[in-house]
């Protein structure tokens, strides 16, 4: 599994309240329902992009106030990053027998990011349409991270806020994630790649 590196994006809000599941409650009957916070249309929140494989995470990247991710942001700010840190830690390969898991959002499908991939011998595992099945970010990642942290003030404070939590998950649930992909990918195959719910976790 130490070839294979997963990735996506998520916004990350600034402020934490709870979310759908946690509110969810039973009530009898004449019981008032509690107050529930409900978000502002426009509350303040950073698209971030993370990176990581079975030892770890690997890169993290923030979107400034305002940008959008097209295929040239994602090369820039996510997927050069990523490159250079795999030089940085495998001088010799770098990227060479890299395969790259992320789904098939438009950013990521385009003909420039794929041919920068080539380029950089990076290799695309295959990945069925809108499948949250088959990303670990998804089914583990974002919303273990969004649990962690609390009400942040600025992206300073919020970046090292993900940072704390990326670094307090202990490597043997990053290793227990990939293996849960392997279960998941034989899974996907026995429906014939039909989307499904509420595998073991």
């Amino acid at each position: 599994m130490g070839d294979i590196m997963t990735g996506d994006e998520t916004w990350i809000y600034f402020r934490k309240i709870g979310r759908k599941k946690e509110n969810a409650a039973w009530i009898e009957k004449g019981q008032k329902a509690k107050t529930v916070v409900r978000r502002a249309q426009h509350e303040e929140k950073r698209l971030y992009c993370i990176f990581f494989r079975a030892n770890g995470w690997f890169t993290v990247c923030a979107l400034d106030k305002g940008e959008t991710l097209d295929s040239d942001a994602y090369i820039e700010k996510c997927l050069r990053p990523l490159v250079d840190g795999l030089w940085k830690e495998r001088p010799k390969t770098g990227c060479h027998g890299l395969k790259l898991l992320h789904d098939n959002a438009r950013p990521h499908n385009s003909r420039a990011v794929l041919n920068y991939l080539r380029e950089q011998q990076i290799g695309l595992m295959p990945h069925p349409p809108y499948s949250p099945d088959l990303a670990p970010c998804d089914y583990w990642l974002f919303d273990l991270l969004k649990r962690g942290l609390t009400d942040q003030k600025d992206d300073d404070t919020l970046f090292k806020s993900v940072f704390s939590v990326l670094n307090s998950i202990p490597e043997k649930e990053y290793k227990k994630t990939f293996s849960k992909l392997v279960e998941r990918y034989k899974l996907c195959i026995k429906n014939k790649g039909e989307y499904f719910e509420h595998s073991n976790e």
